[in-house]
């Protein structure tokens, strides 16, 4: 059991590593991120996720590390907004992928339906703001305009922000996109197949599948799964502890990474961009 809850462990830190470069392309639009704050943002927005409803965590996510770049919140919001939409398609894929191999019944062809319909409604979202810009503009203007002159610039920036986002992402170098998400997911679905492994042996026996639909399904795991009357709450006490560790000590690394030496994230940093040495640039993003 120790072994496969390391391993998924290890795996998922490697997936989160991934998504912070995804994630980094769509703020490299305009700036050069902190990958220290983006880290931070990262690990308080999983965890408020965890303990909150309505994945209020990304809107942390979005205004923590908002308020930290010269791009404001408003760009912030949209990178992240960005990072999810491709998270749904591929969600949408894996349920549309179990169901096609018969596993999880209804309960997973529900899901695919779900998901499927979500995405497509973002991706109609997404066409309309780009399309439409022009007139998004004079109407969050004419909204704006009802309040006064320090909300109404506020909102014209936010505003402003999320629909320029949008309308430049055709600038990120996709092959490069591509590779993070496919990366990303491969060790992400490989967690989930060793936690699966991991709580068999604890008692509480799980496939991938049933993973899959315990972290995305209709009622995606939380914390309350973990109480009494919940998707865990009567799983063996060992099963809940070690999912438990399972969503905790990955945040807690990503937040004690942060803490290295400059000298150490540097190093990280100057590897991940492809440059021989750190320079004093790449040294400071943390």
């Amino acid at each position: 059991m120790t072994f496969y809850l390391v391993l998924s462990l290890f795996l998922v830190l490697v997936g989160h590593a991934f998504r912070l470069l995804r994630w980094e392309q769509f703020i490299r639009i305009y700036e050069r991120p902190l990958r220290g704050q983006m880290l931070r943002g990262m690990a308080g927005g999983y965890a408020l996720n965890f303990v909150l409803p309505f994945h209020l965590g990304d809107v942390f996510r979005a205004v923590f590390t908002g308020r930290r770049m010269k791009s404001g919140i408003g760009f912030a919001l949209a990178t992240v907004i960005m990072d999810r939409f491709l998270d749904v398609w591929f969600v949408a894929l894996g349920f549309g992928a179990f169901w096609a191999l018969g596993q999880g019944g209804a309960a997973v062809l529900g899901a695919a339906q779900y998901y499927l319909v979500f995405s497509l409604v973002l991706a109609l979202g997404l066409v309309l703001v780009v399309a439409l810009r022009d007139l998004l503009k004079k109407g969050c203007l004419a909204f704006c305009g009802l309040f006064n002159d320090t909300l109404k610039l506020d909102g014209m920036m936010f505003f402003w922000s999320l629909i320029n986002t949008f309308k430049d992402l055709g600038r990120i170098k996709i092959g490069r996109l591509v590779v993070n998400t496919v990366l990303m997911w491969a060790a992400y679905l490989g967690s989930y197949t060793a936690l699966a492994a991991a709580l068999t042996a604890a008692g509480q026996p799980m496939a991938l599948v049933d993973v899959f639909d315990l972290l995305f399904g209709r009622n995606a795991a939380d914390l309350s799964a973990l109480l009494p009357g919940g998707a865990m709450g009567a799983a063996a006490p060992a099963a809940r502890i070690l999912l438990l560790c399972w969503f905790a000590l990955p945040l807690l690394a990503m937040w004690l990474v942060t803490l290295l030496p400059e000298k150490v994230r540097g190093a990280v940093n100057a590897t991940s961009t492809c440059c021989p040495r750190p320079t004093r640039r790449t040294v400071r993003r943390f």
